[in-house]
C-alpha cells in the first residue's frame, strides 16, 4: 500500500490530475472551435431552386456565392440523369470557391459529383445508408 506522504506517489497523482486538466481544456478549446466553424459556415445557407425563371441552378449559385453564400445545396426534386454536368459544375463553382456543397436527397448523386455531403429529410434514405455509401 502506498502512503499519501510517499512524494512519488504523490507526483504521479499531480501529473496525471495535471494531464487529465489539460485533456478537458484542449477537448474544450477544440468543441468551441468547431462551433465556431460550423457558425461561420451555416451564416448563408443557399438552396437552389429549379423553378426561378429565367435563372438557372448554376447562375443561382454564382450569384449566392458573389454574395456571400458560405455553403450551397442543390435541391431537384425532379433531377435526371441529363442534368448530371449542371450540377458538376456546380460543384466546380463551390470547389473553386471554398464553399461546401450539399446534394439535397441524393445520394448517388453526391457521391458522382464528389459533394460535400447529402441533406436527407425524415421521410428520405436512411442515413446508416448514406455513411456507407459516402464513406464518412
Amino acid at each position: 500500500m502506498i502512503a499519501f506522504f510517499d512524494l512519488k506517489y504523490n507526483k504521479f497523482i499531480q501529473l496525471s490530475i495535471y494531464y487529465s486538466l489539460f485533456t478537458v481544456h484542449y477537448l474544450l478549446i477544440s468543441i468551441k472551435m468547431l462551433m465556431n466553424q460550423l457558425n461561420k459556415i451555416l451564416r448563408f445557407y443557399f438552396i437552389t431552386d429549379k423553378d426561378v425563371p429565367g435563372v438557372s441552378p448554376i447562375q443561382q449559385v454564382q450569384n449566392a456565392i458573389r454574395a456571400g453564400a458560405t455553403i450551397i445545396q442543390y435541391r431537384n426534386k425532379s433531377f435526371s440523369s441529363r442534368l448530371f454536368e449542371n450540377v458538376a459544375a456546380i460543384r466546380n463553382i463551390c470547389k473553386c470557391n471554398a464553399v461546401p456543397f450539399i446534394i439535397n436527397d441524393n445520394i448517388l448523386l453526391a457521391k458522382a459529383v464528389s459533394a460535400d455531403g447529402v441533406h436527407l429529410g425524415q421521410d428520405d434514405e436512411d442515413p446508416a445508408l448514406a455513411k456507407r455509401i459516402l464513406g464518412t
